[in-house]
């Protein structure tokens, strides 16, 4: 599907309010003034824009930016988001998978296998490859705390999504990062991926699952990621073309080999997406677990989504007791 920029931009927009009463386009939201936000970039990104005055700008990026998908900031970029973290001192990253983010001397690779068990696991599903790294911490059941070192920042990409304690995992996190250490995240927006059908996540969902210690994906969640998604083309989710017929017309066969999946799994772990964010949900719930004592990761800087994309930044700090 070829779109051009501009149509792309116009079609967010008008997807954007005709679902939503100009009443509600207009107001202020607490978590949207806290989107990274650069006005100078800004101005110099959009034309359209470039008598505005600073402040008239951040009215404009808060109202209407954000979900046309125009930048906020030059971080909020994948390309130089990965920059800042690739000249950290040291890095581990987690869940690499076949294709990692970062490579170099200062980074070292988590995952639930090695190199050699991922590369099967590409081959087997058609992943293409890129350079495997060598693992150098292994947990199939996806616990940190086998990394017996500390390091000046983490770094994961469409991995938070599928903890099933993200809790547990923040404080994991913690334990690694050296003092004031940071944790980068590239994290999928629900609005423009197979998730737009869910709600987003709440602060309960993740705090229940935390008392309940869970360390698998329940029978609702391997359900709804094999049976209920929607597609995963971002332009098409941007232009408000959420319907997946093909998968529809699928779908009593999808329940039945998810509920099969499950019951042979027996207990083991089945690897689907737990949680939903957008980046304003996802600094609220952070900002909650932060203020409720549950984490000592604080988020510094929440990047929006880019026009186009499906994924936004993020960017939360260690806070030394």
């Amino acid at each position: 599907m070829v779109v051009r920029f501009q149509t792309l931009r116009r079609a967010a927009r008008g997807t954007y309010r005709r679902l939503v009463p100009e009443s509600l386009q207009l107001k202020i939201g607490r978590y949207e003034r806290k989107i990274e936000f650069d006005p100078q970039f800004y101005r110099s990104g959009n034309p359209d824009l470039a008598a505005y005055s600073d402040s008239d700008l951040a009215k404009h990026f808060i109202k209407f930016g954000q979900r046309e998908g125009r930048l906020g900031s030059r971080r909020a970029i994948k390309k130089h988001f990965v920059e800042q973290v690739a000249a950290e001192a040291s890095v581990l990253e987690i869940g690499p998978f076949v294709n990692p983010t970062l490579s170099g001397e200062n980074v070292k690779y988590f995952d639930l296998c090695d190199a050699s068990e991922l590369a099967q696991r590409a081959s087997a599903v058609g992943w293409v490859q890129g350079l495997t790294p060598d693992i150098h911490y292994v947990s199939s059941e996806g616990d940190l705390s086998v990394v017996t070192e500390t390091f000046a920042c983490a770094f994961s990409s469409h991995c938070i999504e599928h903890q099933p304690d993200l809790i547990r995992h923040f404080n994991q996190v913690e334990k690694l990062l050296d003092r004031s250490g940071k944790y980068y995240l590239i994290v999928p927006d629900k609005r423009y991926c197979f998730d737009y059908v869910f709600d987003e996540t709440s602060v309960d969902e993740i705090k229940q699952a935390h008392k309940e210690r869970r360390r698998r994906h329940s029978f609702q969640a391997v359900i709804e990621h094999r049976a209920f998604v929607s597609h995963n083309d971002p332009i098409r989710h941007w232009i408000g073309d959420h319907w997946d017929a093909e998968r529809e017309d699928k779908k009593e066969r999808l329940i039945s080999a998810a509920k099969k999946e499950f019951a042979t799994a027996d207990g083991a772990y089945i690897d689907v997406h737990a949680w939903r964010f957008t980046p304003c949900s996802f600094l609220h719930i952070v900002e909650s677990l932060y203020d409720l004592k549950y984490t000592r990761l604080k988020p510094t800087r929440v990047f929006n989504t880019p026009l186009g994309h499906l994924d936004f930044c993020a960017i939360l700090e260690k806070e030394e007791a």
